[in-house]
């Protein structure tokens, strides 16, 4: 499945905590720009449409070194789909479900991530 801002981001919002629920056990993911706490029934329920959403990005994040994070915002067929903050909610969900590895460097520009096969 192609990503579009529309799905990620009612995903994104589907896998956190509802407002006052205590989210101690949740899932913490820490982003570039901004981090979550998810909820892990909703990363279980979910975690297909994850998958399915990783997919249909660029296949140079599926290489064993991975790829620049800004590859996240690239389709299979080289087209973005998103912003960069679009697509850090995507590889935040991703990390959570452990289908993407982020090698973390000095900042967004130099980490790097895989989506994991």
């Amino acid at each position: 499945m192609i990503p579009t801002v529309a799905a990620v981001k009612n995903l994104f919002e589907s896998c956190l905590f509802p407002i006052g629920e205590n989210f101690s056990r949740g899932v913490a993911i820490a982003g570039f720009r901004t981090g979550a706490t998810f909820n892990p029934a909703a990363l279980v329920a979910n975690r297909d449409q994850i998958i399915e959403l990783l997919a249909g990005l660029s296949d140079e994040l599926r290489s064993d070194k991975g790829a620049p994070i800004s590859e996240m915002t690239v389709t299979k067929d080289g087209k973005v789909w998103g912003s960069d903050l679009n697509a850090e909610w995507l590889l935040l969900m991703g990390v959570a479900i452990e289908k993407v590895t982020l090698w973390r460097g000095g900042s967004a520009r130099t980490s790097r991530c895989r989506i994991e096969p």
